[in-house]
């Protein structure tokens, strides 16, 4: 059951004379209360997470929006984290919320709104060969690097600063030189961005046919 009842008093006495009727009365009060969560905002079969906890120790864990009933009257703390999709990271729009749960059957509520937090870069290499790999690395808050060999896009990153950085490559003798050699990309939160790198031919071995 999602809502417990319970008399006011557990005991009645009733006197009955020789010839009287009598008649007793037990009254009941509801004494429970009932919380809707609601996780919000996360593609579909991804799961979230929140924590729900109140008095007499009560916790739980939830993945998805419910409605959790039978609940002790009092505080109940939600509590929220990040969740991880694939490379993608999405962000609750509160990290801790309090609702007073009150005893009745309609229940209280709070949502949590999750949002992307996490984004993309798509760094484009053009002007090599295709067995050529390029040389550039990517870099950017708290330590970011990923080095970057073909065009890709690379997701997961958080908004911030970053700089795209790119070194002469050879092979079999040719050189090739990238243009630009530095370039510098601002990204916003949950946004996209992009930079290309366009490597020449500044050294030809000889006899090659390129």
């Amino acid at each position: 059951d999602s809502a417990t009842w319970s008399p006011a008093d557990t005991t009645v006495r009733v006197t009955i004379g020789a010839t009287d009727a009598a008649t007793a009365t037990v009254a009941y009060t509801l004494v429970t209360g009932r919380l809707a969560v609601l996780l919000t905002g996360l593609p579909n079969g991804t799961p979230g997470r929140a924590t729900v906890s109140g008095p007499n120790q009560f916790s739980v864990i939830l993945t998805e929006s419910d409605t959790l009933g039978n609940l002790v009257p009092g505080p109940y703390q939600i509590t929220a984290a990040n969740v991880t999709q694939g490379s993608d990271v999405y962000a609750p729009n509160s990290i801790r919320a309090t609702v007073n749960v009150a005893a009745a059957i309609s229940p209280s509520s709070v949502e949590l709104t999750f949002a992307l937090i996490s984004g993309t870069i798509s760094v484009s290499v053009v002007g090599l060969p295709p067995a050529v790999p390029a040389s550039v690395r990517l870099s950017g808050p708290s330590g970011v690097l990923h080095t970057i060999t073909a065009s890709r896009a690379v997701s997961g990153l958080f908004g911030g600063f970053y700089t795209i950085t790119a070194d002469t490559v050879s092979s079999n003798g040719s050189v090739w030189a990238p243009l630009p050699g530095s370039q510098y990309l601002t990204l916003a939160t949950g946004s996209s961005g992009a930079a290309t790198v366009n490597y020449s031919l500044v050294n030809p071995a000889a006899g090659a046919n390129l």
